[in-house]
């Protein structure tokens, strides 16, 4: 039983002493205090805060620490040796009458330990009325899915109490830039300020707001501003939380004492009493609804507003596996958009079904969209880029709106024999000539002279017929022609070659047309990745690693070596595939 005691005692001994310090004294609203949270003993380091309470009439800000603190006292000749361990919290009361502060609660080595309750009366605040402002008006208060609703923030101070600002004093919380539902927050743009003053919005996010000062009556005031862009993804019903705008004001800068230790013997000011003052906007209700189904355009997708769409093709005159670029502009009606950048184009490449799309870039700014497509086409006999659409929901008229680029009307003209589109190979065209005998009737002894016309006639319509199944079979076989006609092409550019650098470029685009390639060319990397033998493609990429160090870092290279090299390396693929 004593033993029992013993430990009880002992425990009891060893509990860290807990304690909360609120002040200063006189707590008025919007006073800055401060709560100081501490531990005594050795304890205190394994103690962790279980949460933070809930106050009633005040917020209570992030902690800052745990701090430790140790200091050593000698009572009587004994020295004693100890240890504290502190939180500090921001409390700022936002109503007057009496504050009731909750318990605080910690865990200290599995043991739930807690401070004492504390209650004070609150006095009304030192400020005067009015001092902050704050507005949050929307353009509008029903929209469409993909329309982009403007929040006009307005905030201001009253230039006294500007004047008297502590450290970083203003602070401005816009919770609906995030996380609301139906909502997502754009890109603001750089405001256009009418004096040119601009700074940054004093909230967590960084925005550009223009600043200037406004007479209000008798008195002035300096105002920020900026318009928010806002798009509208979900439809629905919701409603924007409350804005706050808040400013700290030093009302006592307590003693203005002499530096000795600062440079000239400097005097310091410095604040004792900071009151906040506070200004709330409550948050619009908005109404969000998906755009009529009725008379939906099959080229609309999701763009909502007012804009522009236009295009051009060049060049208009190339040759069968040479592309042209197809450029395609998107711009709204009523200036800088940011909500483009979301916009989704149609699937424009299912008009594009007698072209092959080598390349897709797509650039999107405040101004505008601009789509780029490399597209080449599969024959001599496409001579159009088709009319390509899109459409749009214009909420101002209430209806939907289809912008129209093309047709581009194209003058195509084949490879060549020596060219990317070669006709087909002497088999192939043996083969149909075998076809259309196999359909002309017996000859039956001499033609009588009245045969001699149909048969003229019959010539021509087996040359007809010859062509259109040539141009059907390079058609059909685009990658064919292309590998059938590169080393042609690769023998030209070789003897028009007149540096290295001319040879690589040559060779790149030999490269693309054996190996199915893009037109404007393909590196060793990509033909290596292609090439079925290891060998060839260490040969290939060590050769082409001799022409870039020839033309870019200063290495010799005569041009008919380089020209030997590529034409040995033409035989090597050739064998190979």
């Amino acid at each position: 039983m004593s033993l029992a005691l013993l430990l009880s005692a002992l425990m009891l001994a060893a509990a860290p002493e807990v304690s909360l310090n609120i002040g200063p004294e006189g707590p008025e609203v919007g006073l800055v205090m401060t709560a100081t949270l501490k531990i005594t003993g050795a304890e205190g380091a394994d103690c962790s805060l279980i949460g933070l309470p809930s106050i009633d009439g005040a917020r209570l800000g992030t902690p800052l620490g745990p701090s430790h603190q140790s200091y050593v006292e000698i009572v009587n000749g004994r020295t004693r040796r100890s240890v504290s361990t502190i939180w500090q919290f921001e409390l700022i009361p936002e109503r007057e009458g009496l504050l009731q502060v909750p318990a605080f609660g910690l865990m200290c080595r599995g043991a739930r330990i807690e401070t004492e309750p504390q209650a004070f009366m609150v006095g009304p605040s030192a400020l005067i009325k009015d001092i902050v402002r704050v507005s949050v008006e929307p353009s509008t208060f029903e929209a469409w899915v993909g329309q982009v609703i403007n929040m006009r923030v307005e905030l201001s101070i009253l230039e006294t109490a500007h004047d008297s600002l502590a450290p970083n004093g203003l602070r401005v919380v816009l919770p609906w830039l995030e996380d609301v539902p139906g909502l997502h927050m754009l890109e603001p743009p750089v405001p256009s300020c009418s004096d040119g003053v601009m700074t940054v919005l004093p909230s967590e996010r960084q925005i550009p707001t223009c600043i200037e000062r406004v007479r209000d009556g008798g008195r002035y005031r300096i105002v920020f501003s900026q318009t928010i862009p806002l798009l509208a993804t979900e439809a629905g019903s919701t409603s924007l939380p409350e804005s706050r705008f808040s400013a700290r004001v030093v009302v006592d800068r307590g003693s203005n004492s002499r530096n000795e230790f600062g440079f000239f013997g400097s005097r310091r000011t410095t604040a004792s009493r900071t009151v906040v003052s506070d200004a709330y906007a409550l948050g619009p209700r908005l109404l969000i609804r998906e755009p009529p189904s009725l008379g939906r355009p099959a080229s609309y997708t999701n763009a909502v507003g007012s804009y522009r769409f236009t295009g051009e093709a060049r060049p208009r005159t190339l040759r069968v596996g040479e592309s042209c670029t197809l450029t395609l502009a998107l711009a709204s009606d009523h200036g800088p958009a940011p909500q483009l950048a979301r916009v989704e184009w149609p699937g424009f490449e299912a008009r594009l079904g007698d072209f092959r799309v080598f390349g897709k870039e797509d650039n999107s700014s405040s101004r505008g969209r601009v789509l780029q497509l490399e597209v080449s086409p599969v024959s001599e006999l496409v001579d159009t880029i088709p009319a390509l659409e899109f459409s749009w929901f214009d909420p101002a008229l209430g209806r939907y709106e289809t912008g129209t680029v093309g047709p581009f009307a194209l003058d195509v003209s084949p490879g060549g024999r020596d060219g990317l589109a070669q006709l087909a190979t002497p088999e192939e065209i043996l083969n149909d000539l075998e076809t259309i005998r196999e359909r002309l009737p017996p000859a039956v002894g001499a033609l009588p002279p009245v045969w001699i016309g149909p048969a003229a006639a019959l010539a021509l319509l087996l040359l007809l017929e010859l062509r259109q199944r040539s141009r059907r079979w390079r058609a059909a076989h685009p990658a064919a022609v292309a590998r059938r006609g590169a080393r042609a092409g690769l023998s030209r550019g070789l003897a028009q070659a007149d540096d290295v650098r001319s040879v690589a470029a040559v060779f790149a685009r030999f490269l693309s047309a054996r190996l199915d390639g893009p037109p404007a060319g393909m590196t060793a990397e990509e033909a290596g990745a292609r090439l079925q033998d290891p060998e060839l493609a260490a040969q290939l990429s060590v050769v082409v690693s001799g022409w870039e160090a020839a033309y870019l870092g200063g290495a010799t290279l005569a041009l008919n070596d380089a020209r030997d090299q590529a034409r040995a390396l033409a035989r090597a693929l050739e064998s190979h595939s």
